[in-house]
């Protein structure tokens, strides 16, 4: 398990995944199948600004930098008559073989073993784990699904792959083990309820736009707080914070600074 925040793009390729694909029978690590990274290419502008969209476009571009591999269609959506079934991400060729690609990046907090909630508490890492299991990778089996495929002139994928990043985040003040499912490198960070922020060091937040490129955002000293200042930032977002959190000894750790009544909150809504 690695402790630190990807500054940019390239080095989110490289990170190790979040979910371990050994816990979904019969799919493999899509990542395995990139070529090394390249210059990024800023992906083409639109409307959707979802953090796990863009990611997606920038896996996209990864694809098209790969020689042995080719984009065939995207976000394919799969309807029964009125009723939509779901979506297939990615559909890439490796030479002859289509195959389909699932991709996702996502944040979790360690309440305890079984309970990982995101910044919105009803995404918890076994949900996603599960639906993956459950819904996303069978739908590729759906007579549905073939019909659509057929209508795009592809047939029906022989693999299926998932291309997972993100990073887990641990309680400041105890062990804890990883969830079910979680890829043993998995990136990792800490959480902190305010009354428990360290009072040394300094801190950088770190807003949603900029959690897949801190570079130019932890170069501006102007953007990093000392712990009165961060507290105040907290309270006035009203929701979790990302932060880099420089210490004394300048250690850099990835970290989540949480309001005291989170876990009630939390508890409520998931």
């Amino acid at each position: 398990m690695a402790c630190y925040w990807p500054d940019n793009i390239a080095q989110w390729r490289l990170a190790p995944a979040l979910i371990d694909t050994a816990a979904l029978p019969g799919v493999g690590d899509a990542g395995a199948l990139l070529a090394p990274a390249g210059a990024p290419a800023l992906p083409a502008a639109d409307n959707d600004r979802r953090l796990g969209r863009l990611f997606e476009r920038h896996v996209q571009d990864w694809i098209t930098r790969t020689p042995a591999l080719t984009l065939r269609a995207h976000n394919v959506a799969i309807h029964d008559g009125t009723r939509t079934l779901g979506e297939l991400d990615l559909l890439v060729s490796h030479g002859n073989t289509l195959m389909h690609w699932e991709v996702t990046l996502k944040f979790y907090l360690g309440v305890d073993e079984t309970f990982w909630p995101g910044p919105d508490p009803r995404d918890q890492f076994a949900r996603r784990l599960h639906r993956l299991r459950t819904h996303q990778f069978p739908l590729l089996a759906r007579p549905a699904t073939g019909a659509r495929l057929a209508a795009l002139g592809l047939s029906t994928p022989r693999s299926q792959h998932l291309l997972s990043r993100g990073m887990l985040f641990y309680p400041h003040d105890r062990l804890l083990a990883p969830p079910a499912g979680a890829h043993p490198d998995h990136l990792r960070g800490t959480w902190w309820p305010l009354s428990a922020v360290p009072r040394e060091g300094r801190f950088l937040p770190i807003p949603k736009s900029h959690w897949l490129d801190i570079k130019m955002l932890s170069n501006n000293s102007q953007n990093w707080l000392a712990s009165p200042r961060l507290i105040d930032y907290v309270h006035a977002q009203d929701r979790p914070v990302m932060v880099l959190y420089e210490s004394q000894a300048h250690a850099y750790l990835p970290g989540v600074v949480v309001s005291d009544g989170w876990l009630d909150v939390v508890s409520r809504r998931a």
